[in-house]
């Protein structure tokens, strides 16, 4: 397996070199009534909790939802459920608008050090019944790694910085609406200055059901079009910061920057829009917020 992507055509070869996976939906109960073979449920709300958030710019703690618990914990997690960094791991579940907690799930691992992380780019309702089971399966126990942990993000006193010299691209993967500061749901509306939008639900196939929202499929749009959409506004030698409101969804956009394309330089805001908006509200000369007024 060289490739980030699992799907129908591949699946049986990923289970045939020993692969894992993990199934990120919330609802255990969704687990037990069936999953795929040689999986666990590994929900992406384990991942978060209320945190602090310290600014030497601002020099204030805030309280934050939605953050990522402490890195000892998430390792205890990884060993809670014999996860090794040589394994083969393909994350799966989530639908509609919760698509997004695989990838999420998918880009932590990456953070420690995990490098061969796939995404099942496929409904997994749809694969044949052979790949479905009640079971839940017998990982062997082996010497925990040693993990250490990839820059692959930037906290808010950097993006303050980062603002400053203009060497970065951002990116907001809201909805327009949330981007222009009609909608959102933080006390402060709008985006961060120079942003582009890109909608992550925009980047999977669309669901045909009839209605007039956006709602995504497991399954992300072709390449060529990916490629389209990116290209707009960015290219391989820029150096690029993901947002949205708490760091999950713009997992997705770095995932598909750095693994489906290969770019090197893409980060992600962790704490995204909720606490860059907390920041406004204390410091707003150094933490600015655009709205688009049509």
């Amino acid at each position: 397996m060289d490739f980030c992507l699992v799907d129908e055509k591949n699946i049986k070869k990923f289970l045939e070199i020993g692969g894992k996976f993990l199934f990120t939906d919330t609802n255990y109960k969704d687990y037990t009534k069936g999953h795929l073979i040689n999986s666990i449920h590994f929900p992406s709300a384990c991942l978060r909790n209320t945190s602090f958030n310290f600014s030497d710019i601002c020099v204030n703690d805030g309280m934050l939802p939605v953050q990522y618990i402490d890195n000892e914990s998430i390792i205890k997690l990884f060993i809670n459920a014999r996860l090794y960094k040589k394994d083969y791991i393909c994350v799966y579940g989530g639908k509609d608008d919760d698509v997004y907690a695989c990838i999420f799930v998918l880009y932590t691992l990456h953070k420690f050090g995990f490098n061969k992380v796939y995404y099942l780019n496929y409904d997994w309702n749809l694969l044949s019944q052979t790949y479905i089971t009640l079971e839940f399966p017998m990982w062997k126990k082996y010497k925990e790694d040693v993990f250490s942990i990839k820059n692959t993000s930037i906290n808010p006193d950097e993006i303050y910085h980062l603002l400053q010299t203009k060497k970065y691209k951002i990116l907001d993967v809201r909805s327009l609406t949330d981007y222009e500061g009609k909608t959102g749901v933080w006390m402060v509306k709008g985006h961060i200055p120079t942003a582009f939008n890109i909608f992550w639900k925009s980047l999977f196939v669309a669901s045909n059901k009839n209605t007039d929202e956006l709602i995504p499929t497991q399954k992300i749009i072709g390449i060529n079009e990916l490629k389209q959409k990116f290209k707009k506004y960015f290219n391989e030698k820029d150096k690029i910061i993901v947002y949205c409101n708490t760091g999950s969804e713009g997992s997705v956009a770095v995932f598909i920057m750095k693994f489906l394309f290969g770019w090197k330089n893409v980060k992600l805001l962790e704490k995204s829009f909720g606490c860059y908006q907390y920041l406004h509200q204390i410091c707003p000369e150094f933490y600015p917020i655009v709205k688009i007024d049509k």
